[in-house]
């Protein structure tokens, strides 16, 4: 077989003998079935011996012949071996090109012709639509004719919205497409992101966001949104922080104590606003350093780090200072050395390298400083505590543990009672078994962010079982107030008084 086109091929043959009587016909036959005979489509192709060419007309695009060479005399008709073939298809051939250079209205595809076919490819381009399989009756560009690569340029799309697009390739037997592709405009609005809320205060916080991509035009505004519902707009509060790209950081002001809030980046352009991810948050402090003042330092140089919770700026440490604030010295008291009156500092278990973790411990005369009892918020005494800190007072602690179990997320088990494991510090106490108690996953404890660690001299000095800290309130010329947790205890001790003689760690309050 040779020269096959769409509907035309060459064969032929050869009569090598003529037999018994001379050959009156010869050609060749075909069919669309195997071993085709003359009462198929056929040539005559002359007569008598020697070799011939048959041209083959009438055929069909895209089909699977059969064909043999045929030779007929007195005696009858012969066949040659037989040949089979593919007509080529009638339709060019084409491909679709990658996307590219995808925006909010327009895309770039294409495609390759890379056969035309039965005739010249008179039109090529690409056509798509939102369903599946577009084609010439969906939009289309036109993009010239003929074989080869191609470019198409796609316009009057919609923003934010998923197309599919194929190449296509005519000629006069029709139309072909090439494979199917896909892709999804980008959005008109622009594409922001909420930060992280920090610097929270009780009215105000620091947040921002960061715009990505500004979408079909500009931003002309940005900033951040807040409500006490979710899913804030620019109808509640919000702030405006310059335009453009880029990240921002917004200032929130005015809000309310301890309230819930919710808020969202947000960015504007000529299609409308969009908005970033929500964050909640609730306008406090708790757990984290004391505004302006993250530390503090006493006379002997030691650093304490702060930590507010509610209203309250306290020492996150147990004081640990050998002298008052006026440089007076504490004396440093041993096992035998009690009294209610004389001012005494001990080493926790009676060992001076157990100081810089647990403090001193020290008795009542020590920490008041000669100052008189008081049981007022603030309590006015600053006793052993640095300039501008003072001892707190039974109220003052009270003022803690009822703000501490008015927040649910500090409460264990659903008892407002139980809030020392939200007050003790993840480590240093013993094991405890007991439901909610400090020493039962202790890994679960400090919330708040207060650290109280176990560390007493009372009846034993023994550490790891429990916390106490003086109050500046006395019951009696012999005992005085305090606040204690306990390893096995859930609660926060409260409701007595104990010796002044013994040694208890104190945590001092910044002065309002």
């Amino acid at each position: 077989m040779s020269n096959v086109t769409c509907t035309t091929a060459t064969c032929g043959g050869n009569v090598t003998s003529e037999g018994i009587t001379p050959v009156t016909a010869r050609g060749v036959c075909w069919s669309t079935s195997s071993n085709p005979t003359i009462s198929d489509s056929l040539t005559v192709d002359s007569c008598g011996l020697g070799s011939f060419t048959s041209y083959i007309t009438g055929l069909q695009p895209s089909t699977h012949y059969y064909v043999r060479a045929y030779a007929t005399n007195s005696a009858g008709t012969v066949y040659g071996t037989q040949r089979q073939f593919n007509t080529p298809v009638a339709t060019p051939t084409v491909t679709t090109a990658v996307m590219s250079n995808v925006t909010c209205t327009t895309a770039t595809c294409g495609g390759n012709v890379t056969s035309e076919g039965i005739s010249p490819v008179t039109a090529r381009g690409v056509c798509w639509s939102t369903s599946i399989n577009p084609t010439t009756n969906d939009s289309m560009t036109v993009d010239s004719c003929g074989l080869g690569s191609f470019s198409s340029q796609i316009t009057g799309l919609q923003p934010n919205t998923h197309y599919y697009v194929r190449a296509y390739a005519t000629n006069t037997a029709g139309t072909v497409y090439g494979v199917q592709r896909q892709f999804t405009t980008l959005v008109a609005t622009p594409a922001i992101t909420t930060s992280g809320v920090n610097r929270i205060s009780f009215t105000s916080v620091t947040c921002g966001g960061n715009v990505s991509f500004e979408g079909l035009s500009s931003v002309t505004a940005r900033g951040v949104c807040w409500s006490t519902s979710p899913n804030p707009t620019l109808n509640d509060n919000h702030t405006v922080d310059s335009s453009g790209l880029g990240s921002f950081t917004s200032h929130i002001t005015d809000l309310q104590p301890y309230t819930q809030y919710y808020v969202r980046a947000y960015a504007t352009n000529n299609s409308g606003t969009a908005y970033g991810n929500e964050v909640d948050f609730v306008s406090n402090m708790d757990s984290l350093p004391c505004p302006e003042t993250a530390t503090v330092t006493d006379y002997d140089g030691n650093i304490y780090n702060t930590v507010q919770i509610g209203y309250q700026c306290w020492m996150r440490e147990n004081l640990r200072t050998t002298h008052y604030a006026n440089g007076n010295t504490i004396p440093l008291g041993v096992n035998t050395s009690t009294s209610s009156t004389i001012a005494y500092r001990f080493y926790p278990s009676s060992n001076e390298s157990n100081v810089p973790t647990y403090g001193y411990l020290y008795n009542w005369p020590a920490v008041m400083g000669g100052s008189a009892s008081s049981n007022s918020n603030p309590s006015g005494v600053q006793g052993i505590c640095p300039n501008g800190w003072h001892v707190p007072s039974y109220s003052e602690w009270t003022q803690l543990t009822d703000y501490v179990s008015g927040q649910i997320s500090y409460v264990c088990g659903n008892n407002s009672n139980n809030i020392a494991k939200a007050l003790a510090s993840t480590t240093y106490w013993l094991s405890s078994n007991q439901d909610c108690a400090v020493g039962n996953t202790p890994a679960n404890n400090n919330a708040t962010g207060f650290t109280a660690i176990p560390a007493s001299k009372t009846h034993s000095s023994m550490l790891g079982n429990v916390a106490q800290f003086w109050s500046s309130t006395e019951e009696d010329d012999n005992d005085a107030y305090h606040r204690g947790l306990n390893y096995n205890a859930a609660h926060v001790g409260s409701t007595y008084a104990d010796a002044k003689l013994f040694g208890y760690s104190v945590r001092c309050l910044r002065n309002q």
